[in-house]
């Protein structure tokens, strides 16, 4: 009988799925927009950045551990990341998703898309790569995604930087509908920002010539180095619109911080 009960409990053992192996599932039918995608995620720290793809779908010898909390925090580290989800169409139509890492600060980021166990997508991209590497013509990350009825993806995604520092990075499942809707009051919001503060920069230049007063030209200067670290750190329109083909300029404006 105790012979039994052991071989019955190595059975269970031995059935049970590796960690690792599945990552968690979200049913795209029935959560259609998620702003905060961080609490179904799950992330694994690569202290020797040194595995891939197949490296991290075995069970690795530190598990997978789920984030917790809605922002992806990382902070300082000289580890690479990975982060994955399970996603499925549990519905009866087609749905078109869009994943995005709302931040254009991600040094180094590599994107896999897993359908059948054959990876169906790859990126590597990154602002310290050329943003033509972007699965989608965006300043921040955004991956496309079509699911049919009853399919199902994984999305692994490798996260590096050259300077250990990693910025929080909130990651959101969006409808494509709405993730252009968004994108075009996004576009909106930052011409009127930029507008308006070229037309207040030239307003003070024209003082400054008129006036011969030093202060409008100090102003000048530090509002031109405002909006232009604006530019390159924070909306990501600079590297989208003026130098996609330099991606060494964009840690430049860390200097300007």
């Amino acid at each position: 009988m105790h012979r039994l009960v052991l071989f019955g409990l190595w059975l269970l053992v031995a059935s049970a799925p590796a960690r690792g192996a599945e990552p968690p599932g979200i049913d795209v039918a029935a959560t259609p927009n998620l702003p905060w995608l961080g609490r179904q995620l799950e992330v694994l720290e690569d202290p020797q950045r040194q595995w891939d793809l197949a490296g991290v779908q075995a069970p690795p010898a530190k598990p997978w551990q789920p984030l917790g909390e809605d922002i992806l925090r990382i902070g300082y580290s000289p580890s690479a990341w990975w982060v994955r989800v399970r996603l499925i169409n549990g519905g009866r139509e087609e749905r078109s998703l869009i994943v995005e890492l709302a931040s254009s600060r991600v040094d180094l980021l590599d994107i896999f898309v897993i359908a059948d166990a054959q990876v169906r997508a790859g990126y590597r991209t990154g602002d310290q790569r050329p943003f033509a590497s972007r699965p989608l013509h965006h300043p921040t990350f955004a991956l496309p995604l079509d699911l049919a009825p009853g399919a199902e993806v994984q999305v692994y995604l490798r996260l590096d930087s050259i300077s250990d520092l990693f910025p929080p990075l909130a990651i959101r499942l969006w409808e494509a509908r709405d993730f252009e809707a968004s994108r075009q009051w996004a576009t909106l919001g930052w011409g009127l920002y930029y507008g308006a503060g070229c037309a207040l920069l030239v307003y003070n230049l024209l003082l400054f010539l008129a006036t011969r007063e030093r202060n409008f030209l100090f102003y000048v200067i530090y509002l031109g180095a405002f909006l232009l670290v604006h530019l390159g750190f924070v909306s990501g329109l600079g590297f989208q619109n003026l130098w996609p083909e330099r991606p060494g300029w964009n840690n430049q404006f860390d200097l300007l911080l």
